[in-house]
């Protein structure tokens, strides 16, 4: 996984400084530790990272997609923001699997969310009546009426082009997330 990521990375042109490790502990989170303290100095000299800006998903990159725009045309009332343009695009590439040239980083991202939008229902029992349990079902009914919008078209999409992976409501959540 995390090979993958490094071998894409570098080819592109991409640099990490000698001092620090970009690795993804078995416990699925993901990070960047240092090998040791990293002055001033250092940094000027050599940055962190270099990331090429082909390696860059930006809105204006997710937005060059043909599905991503035919589930933007559903929502007539407003332009989509960059965040749906996002999610909507690594959704859809994860769906394509292996057919995806994003296939390398998107497996080097979590494979699920960490966050209250996550949550089990034990978990969002024990919000019930809080701020937080507010403010995740409201987010929970704005993402669902966003995947509405999509759906039909997520599917369509799916069936004539042979995809393969999901682009189940959950699958359009985690990449919100990201």
């Amino acid at each position: 996984m995390m090979g993958d990521f490094t071998l894409a990375f570098s080819a592109a042109g991409g640099t990490v400084n000698r001092h620090i490790q970009i690795v993804a502990p078995p416990q699925g989170e993901r990070g960047v530790f240092a090998g040791k303290d990293i002055t001033g100095a250092e940094l000027a000299a050599e940055p962190l990272v270099r990331v090429p800006a082909s390696l860059v998903i930006t809105a204006a990159v997710a937005g060059c997609s043909d599905i991503v725009t035919q589930c933007c045309a559903e929502v007539s009332d407003s332009p989509a923001s960059d965040t749906v343009l996002l999610a909507l695009f690594l959704l859809t590439e994860k769906a394509r699997g292996a057919e995806s040239q994003w296939q390398w980083y998107l497996d080097a991202l979590p494979r699920a969310g960490v966050n209250a939008l996550h949550f089990d229902e034990r978990d969002m029992n024990a919000l019930t009546g809080t701020p937080l349990g507010r403010a995740v079902e409201a987010k929970l009914r704005q993402l669902r009426r966003q995947y509405s919008c999509f759906m039909a078209t997520l599917e369509r999409w799916k069936q004539s082009t042979g995809v393969d992976g999901s682009v189940s409501f959950e699958m359009y959540k985690w990449a919100h997330g990201i």
